[in-house]
């Protein structure tokens, strides 16, 4: 499974400023974002739609523990 966790009193943004930070891609990552809120997409879907198209997203094992 894909996903991305926002820390507590994090902003969508931040979060995705933060996830793109290590690589370089804070500008990239951000204008994304801002682009798909501007489209009117909502702020947390915005935030995954961002952080999936720069392939950022953190893979989770979903069969772990079993």
């Amino acid at each position: 499974m894909l996903s991305a966790t926002r820390k507590e009193n994090e902003t969508w943004r931040d979060m995705v400023i933060r996830y793109a930070q290590p690589w370089g891609l804070q500008r990239d990552v951000s204008g994304s974002f801002d682009q798909l809120v501007s489209e009117g997409w909502q702020r947390n879907h915005a935030a995954w739609g961002a952080l999936y198209d720069w392939d950022l997203l953190d893979l989770e094992d979903d069969n772990a523990g079993v």
